[in-house]
């Protein structure tokens, strides 16, 4: 079993072969929800160690998941990683930066790489 678990919350199936395939190969575990009630439900039960958030999801967007997974004390302490394409995001996000990194899409298998570690260190 990988040593560290991420997991992916985003509506774009693109996205989730991407870090599918990659975060594998990187010795990460990789859990995936395709919507925001999907993500809380895995967050809640699996306890990953690094959350990587779209904010345009379908039905609940990334905000209300973010907000959700900070006001609960079983996933509070869970960093985020922001990964979207809304280069808006500061405005839709307003100050709330704590343990949340942010990395705009399109990005490198590299770059995202880089923000896993960053956050969550190596498997």
């Amino acid at each position: 079993m990988p040593a560290k678990t991420v997991l992916v919350v985003d509506g774009d199936e693109d996205q989730h072969r991407i870090c599918g395939a990659f975060l594998p190969h990187l010795g990460y575990g990789v859990l995936a929800a395709r919507t925001g009630q999907e993500g809380l439900r895995i967050a809640r039960e699996a306890q990953p160690d690094l959350v990587v958030l779209d904010l345009l999801l379908p039905g609940m967007d990334g905000r209300r998941v973010f907000d959700a997974l900070r006001a609960d004390p079983a996933t509070s302490h869970i960093p985020m990683l922001l990964l979207t394409a809304a280069v808006n995001w500061q405005r839709l996000w307003g100050a709330e930066t704590r343990r949340l990194r942010v990395q705009l899409k399109p990005c490198t298998p590299r770059e995202l790489a880089a923000a896993v570690r960053e956050l969550i260190g190596g498997p």
